[in-house]
């Protein structure tokens, strides 16, 4: 078989499910590695669902470019209409983001550590990802991220709650790269919702920003696929072109107007959220030779530095008791460091109490 591949595909490979594929039933496994809300009830998500398809005919192709959904996003957050683009969830508005506005040669800064599929679909679109290494602290640099600009730079992206660290970036340090590179400013705030502030009321000052949000992660919805960005006008148009009129299905669109519509709802699980990571925290705290980094997400990063046990061994020790957690240790930054979702009390103390047996067992 002759296959014409485009060589930038052959310098990517598939994102690395495998600790997915292999958990064959959810029975006692904790699960605490991909930033999940499972503190959402299940029951009143199934519910909404479940409305939802009550109020739908198969027959007919969804509503084109999101447009339910768009309607209601922009009742909530107060915002025009045309400045909001709907999609399957953050990995694919930065595959639109990428695939609009990453022409051949141009290069794209990514400040690391931080989310991989920024980098993933820059090198797929043809894109130079620029590297700008976070501060020791975990903060932008802000003057190190406009060194590394030129001409030729199409997108400068931002996590912000930051994943893997947890922080959320000094807004003033948004806004001076903002005001000093005339590029898209992409600000993806999967997790701002457990944060301190939002950027989108900037969207109208500034027009090079981008901010995308989810619904996966404080809406407990991941396995729905929905998210939306919201820009200026000319932005949304380009993210339109590369799109097709029916991306977002009929079921995504309503579950998105059902969920906003019952915000009370997911505010109060949010709240539950940060209590329990506040609580986490102070547990990791307390653990000899464990470092636990402040959050304003969904998640805690740590470090764990006892005896020269190594990050792969907790993770496959944890798992063997039905743990799962993230190892972040191999990234810029993040030596001997561990990421943990915030989960239900149970399961917080379940993983606290198997972390504690495998630090002792080895001192």
């Amino acid at each position: 078989m002759k296959l014409l591949i485009r060589p930038e595909i052959e310098e990517v490979t598939p994102y690395d499910v495998k600790d997915l594929l292999e958990i064959k039933s959810m029975k006692n496994i904790v699960k605490l590695d991909l930033n999940e809300n499972l503190l959402v009830s299940n029951k009143e998500v199934k519910k909404i669902i479940e409305k939802a398809i009550k109020k739908l005919d198969f027959r007919f192709y969804p509503k084109p470019y999101g447009k339910e959904a768009a309607e209601a996003i922009a009742e909530f957050y107060n915002l025009k209409e045309e400045k909001i683009f709907v999609a399957n969830g953050s990995d694919d508005l930065i595959d639109k983001l990428s695939k609009a506005f990453i022409p051949n040669g141009s290069n794209v800064i990514i400040n690391e550590p931080t989310f991989t599929m920024y980098s993933f679909f820059t090198r797929l679109y043809g894109g130079e990802k620029r590297e700008a290494l976070l501060k020791q602290n975990f903060q932008l640099d802000v003057n190190g991220i406009l060194n590394k600009c030129d001409s030729k730079t199409s997108m400068i992206i931002i996590c912000s709650p930051n994943n893997p660290t947890g922080n959320q970036f000094n807004i003033e340090d948004i806004k001076k790269i903002l005001k000093n590179f005339d590029g898209l400013v992409v600000v993806d705030e999967a997790y701002a919702d457990f944060g301190e502030y939002s950027t989108i009321n900037l969207v109208e000052k500034y027009e090079n920003l981008v901010v995308l949000r989810s619904f996966s992660k404080s809406f407990g919805l991941a396995s729905i696929r929905a998210g939306f960005a919201v820009a200026d006008e000319k932005v949304v148009n380009y993210l339109m072109r590369v799109s097709g009129p029916f991306l977002v299905n009929s079921i995504t669109q309503k579950v998105i107007k059902i969920a906003l519509e019952n915000w009370g709802l997911f505010k109060r699980e949010i709240d539950y959220v940060i209590k329990e990571r506040e609580r986490l925290f102070s547990e990791l705290k307390k653990m000899d030779g464990v470092t636990p980094f402040p959050s304003k997400a969904n998640f805690i990063l740590f470090k764990v530095d006892k005896n020269d046990l190594s990050t792969e061994f907790i993770c496959n020790n944890l798992k063997h008791l039905g743990v799962y957690i993230k190892d972040r240790s191999k990234e810029p930054l993040l030596e001997k460091c561990l990421r943990v979702t915030v989960g239900t009390r149970k399961m917080n103390a379940k993983f606290i109490s198997e972390l504690k047996k495998i630090l002792r067992e080895d001192s």
